[in-house]
């Protein structure tokens, strides 16, 4: 630690009761990497709900999903024609609150379920903004000073029912829970999915993601985007299979796609009676594409949530898997083996992402009980993520400011994890990363600098 850096930790100090004081600090400051953050659960609602409206999409007027293609069973609007009308004002309320936390009555649904039951909603939306979504995440990085950021983008659909696939996996989450090694049945999946033309399909996958990125000028001096295929661990146990197979084979192929990850609420039984099929999976695939990272989401989890389930201590497990990051890691202080999970992850150098703001909505999880400071005494380094801000109606700066106002973190504390973003992302190009962590720690020389000279006048 430097001395400007052990001036702004005083400071700071001095400011935790003052968050408008230190927002408006903490908005000049370098963030560093992000890496945790769904794109689609980042982009702004409203930017959502004009572009579901110029995409002529509909709408149900029971739940407020949208979709391209009406049901006859349920209560439809065309989007264009609510937009002209008079009462747009109280259907573009009713949309925000449908798709984000936006005036949320724990009285009404449970705070997991709704949020996880947002993303269907507007699921239809996407296609039609990637582009300009990609744009939106770019410019709001840059606006908060994050020069390096991580989003799960994209996953696979199934191209056809695959029968072979169907047949052999039906009792593969069975044999999975009771510790039978499937090996040899995921090699037989493996060999046949590499005789269809999945690879063809992956690599224009991958050429169309590439064109869309050079097109729009992703890239910059300021600014570097990479993306992580992700998985959906809710699917039937051979659609989870090809997607994980799609996935790993992307990134293999890929310059831009970077690693893989499983998503799906932690508590939904499927995840939690499928959790070792799934990571027996991981494992696997690991040993057939040996340079493709994994993080896992992990520990997304509390006792209240837990009751319903059995705690399957995720989080040791997607180490033991292989996981290179963990996701969110709240559940630690429930798993048996908490001190050996720790003392793995400390040795083995695999960070903690921390999402604040989706563990306090999700979780219902409040500072002081949050385990972050227990992964840093344990030696397990930290990196700071956004996760869903367009759903939470949240920012970085916010995320930040509540760092050090509401859950006691440093200045320190903080750059270090903004290091660690760089550190331990991604990132093929080596020189790329080297010169993002270098004008990294330029900027954050630059910025207590400027600190001093402001406290010196």
């Amino acid at each position: 630690m430097n001395p400007r850096e052990t001036k702004i930790n005083r400071w700071i100090e001095q400011n935790r009761n003052r968050e408008d004081v230190l927002m408006e600090w903490v908005k000049r400051m370098p963030k560093g990497g992000d890496l945790h953050q769904h794109f689609d659960g980042s982009l702004l609602t409203e930017n959502l709900i004009s572009s579901a409206v110029e995409q002529g999409l509909w709408v149900c007027m029971d739940d407020f999903s949208v979709s391209r293609q009406p049901q006859v069973e349920k209560q439809w609007k065309h989007l264009p024609e609510l937009f002209q009308s008079a009462d747009w004002e109280n259907i573009h309320e009713c949309l925000l609150r449908a798709w984000s936390i936006k005036d949320f009555d724990a009285t009404r649904n449970a705070a997991d379920e709704h949020f996880f039951g947002i993303f269907p909603k507007f699921f239809d939306v996407i296609p039609g903004y990637t582009e300009a979504g990609l744009l939106e995440t770019k410019n709001r990085c840059l606006e908060e000073k994050v020069t390096y950021l991580e989003t799960h983008f994209e996953n696979f659909p199934a191209q056809i029912e695959n029968q072979f696939l169907a047949e052999i996996s039906k009792n593969w989450s069975i044999l999975a829970a009771w510790g039978d090694d499937l090996t040899h049945e995921f090699e037989a999946a493996f060999q046949q999915l590499q005789t269809t033309n999945n690879r063809s399909f992956v690599e224009n996958t991958c050429n169309r993601i590439q064109e869309v990125h050079q097109r729009l000028n992703i890239d910059d001096d300021r600014f570097t985007l990479r993306y992580l295929m992700y998985v959906l661990r809710l699917l039937p146990e051979h659609l989870v299979f090809e997607q994980m197979y799609l996935a790993f084979l992307s990134c293999e192929i890929s310059e831009l796609l970077v690693g893989i990850n499983l998503v799906g609420a932690e508590n939904n039984p499927i995840t939690q009676s499928d959790l070792k099929l799934h990571l027996q999976m991981v494992s696997f695939f690991k040993k057939k594409f040996p340079k493709v990272p994994v993080a896992l989401h992990a520990g997304e989890l509390t006792q209240e949530l837990t009751e319903r389930f059995l705690h399957p201590h995720t989080i040791s497990q997607s180490v033991k898997a292989g996981a290179q990051r963990i996701g969110h890691g709240v559940a630690i202080e429930w798993e048996w083996n908490e001190e050996e999970t720790l003392k793995i992850m400390s040795e083995q150098r695999i960070p903690l992402e921390i999402n604040l703001g989706s563990n306090e909505f999700i979780l219902g999880i409040k500072p002081e009980e949050h385990p972050w400071r227990r992964y840093l005494k344990a030696g397990v380094p930290l990196v700071f993520g956004s996760d869903d801000l367009g759903i939470l109606r949240s920012d970085r700066n916010r995320e930040v400011t509540r760092f050090f106002s509401q859950y006691g973190g440093s200045y320190s504390e903080y750059k270090d994890m903004a290091l660690n973003g760089i550190l331990y992302s991604f990132l093929k190009d080596k020189d790329r990363k080297n010169q993002i962590l270098n004008q990294l720690k330029a900027d954050f020389d630059t910025f207590e600098k400027t600190f001093e000279d402001e406290c010196t006048r």
